[in-house]
């Protein structure tokens, strides 16, 4: 589980964010990608799990894929 299952409701952030090797570093994975993700994606459905990650960390580093073959790197970038 990760992003997508927070867009969809179905995990909240404690549950999907994992910490790393790397001291003070946690990760959080895409998930399972399906349209219901991508459709809550398009309406701004990331700005809200940003605003609350930013909460409790100094910072946030968003990687997604290339931005022309894929639209929700584009979707993503807009809510950043």
């Amino acid at each position: 589980p990760g992003m997508c299952e927070l867009l969809r409701g179905e995990a909240d952030p404690a549950s999907v964010i994992h910490p790393t090797p790397a001291a003070e570093l946690d990760i959080l994975t895409a998930g399972r990608c399906d349209a219901l993700a991508l459709q809550i994606l398009a309406q701004d459905g990331a700005r809200g799990i940003f605003d609350a990650l930013a909460k409790d960390y100094d910072f946030l580093i968003v990687d997604t894929s290339p931005v022309l073959p894929v639209a929700d790197a584009m979707l993503l970038g807009q809510q950043v």
